[in-house]
């Protein structure tokens, strides 16, 4: 059995999208290799695992504070590194992280290294130094380089140095992607973007996303249509910020014009000005901000909303709606690493007429509703099948 160190910047679900699709992996892969992980974490969260056994049960992980140490250095540090790593996407190693990872590699010989994220380019090149003869697997959460250009376009106020700071994160991101074994990546479409922008590209492994969500709707729910649409998500996230907005403006506004009873709920943290100002234009939308928990909205509404048309990796938030058993009509784009092909959910162009229909349709056909529940249920009995080139690279 092959002994794995996996060194990852945040592993607890509370953390988002990226510590979701991680443990999603790692619980899948302990299985069949003897896998230690250190990942970064915050005074808060280690708490919080320490509270809740159920987090990490059956796993070897060590959580590393980085700020373990209250000192003058670490108060100016700290907004030094946060600002390198905001721009340039690598995070700045720090004692305590380093220090753990060489005394767990004295015990433990590696003979794969898993760098989980971008961010953690710097600890991929310790480890370079530490374990010259492990493999070394790359974890991709989306082409970095890619989304930062995105999201300097998306910006009212453009930075001069923008240019230096995308070159840098592509050839951080180059590297990876080049150098390691293996490249796990959570999206065939960002795949094909590595493969056009990097020729020496190698071993790039489609990782769909393992992440389990319990299911919150019964099928019983759905007799009964209250008209509430909800959208899930980072509010402040450029992809879900302008899907939003052509949603509000093309589907939602003429759809309270004809049925004033429609609410749409906004539900994500920090919320951006336009997020806040649809919120103040409308008095059907309901933008509440970061909540404890989602699991009530999703149980209160009819219909989950997707409208993503840009962005790479995968939108887990489609996988989410499945999971949680709510009727979703979805943008194409946003589905398209999922192989819906049953109608699992209703999925529908960048095209406002194929939206408002998607909706009519599961609001007057209750059969709609529960044909779909019941294909989500075995779309979702055989989806965590892992990838057979995933267990090789492990075994």
């Amino acid at each position: 059995m092959k002994k794995v160190l996996w060194i990852t910047p945040s592993i607890l679900p509370s953390s988002g999208g990226q510590a979701m699709h991680s443990l999603g992996y790692i619980r899948a892969l302990s299985k069949v290799c003897e896998l230690k992980v250190v990942a970064r974490a915050t005074s808060l969260e280690i708490k919080l695992a320490e509270s809740d056994n159920s987090v990490f049960q059956g796993l070897d992980v060590t959580l590393v504070n980085a700020y373990k140490h209250k000192s003058k250095f670490n108060k100016v540090r700290q907004p030094i590194s946060k600002w390198i790593s905001h721009n340039s996407g690598v995070m700045v190693p720090y004692t305590n992280i380093v220090n753990t990872i060489k005394d767990t590699v004295k015990n433990f010989e590696p003979d794969i290294v898993v760098i989980d994220y971008i961010g953690m380019y710097n600890y991929y090149t310790l480890m370079k130094k530490i374990c010259p003869r492990a493999r070394f697997i790359y974890i991709s959460h989306n082409v970095e380089f890619k989304n930062f250009i995105d999201i300097k376009a998306n910006k009212a106020k453009k930075s001069v140095a923008s240019n230096y700071w995308i070159e840098r994160r592509k050839k951080y991101e180059e590297k990876m992607i080049c150098e390691s074994d293996a490249s796990l990546c959570i999206s065939n479409s960002d795949i094909d973007i590595f493969e056009s922008e990097f020729p020496n590209a190698k071993n790039l492994v489609f990782a769909k996303p393992l992440i389990r969500f319990n299911k919150i709707k019964a099928k019983n729910d759905l007799k009964k249509f209250d008209k509430k649409l909800l959208i899930v998500g980072s509010m402040d996230w450029y992809p879900n910020i302008n899907g939003i907005e052509w949603f509000v403006e093309n589907v939602f506004i003429p759809l309270v014009k004809r049925d004033p009873a429609y609410k749409l709920y906004l539900v994500g943290r920090k919320p951006d000005y336009r997020i806040k100002q649809l919120g103040e234009k409308c008095k059907n939308i309901i933008v509440t901000g970061n909540v404890d928990s989602v699991d009530p909205y999703y149980k209160e509404c009819d219909v989950s909303i997707i409208p993503v048309f840009e962005g790479t990796g995968a939108k887990i938030k489609v996988l989410e709606s499945l999971g949680k058993g709510i009727p979703t009509v979805c943008s194409d784009f946003a589905a398209k690493d999922y192989s819906l092909n049953n109608r699992e959910m209703l999925v529908a162009p960048q095209n406002a007429e194929a939206f408002e229909r998607a909706i009519n349709e599961l609001e007057y056909n209750l059969e709609t509703r529960m044909d779909i529940y019941d294909k989500m249920e075995r779309y979702m009995d055989t989806y965590y099948d892992i990838n057979p080139e995933i267990v090789k690279l492990f075994e």
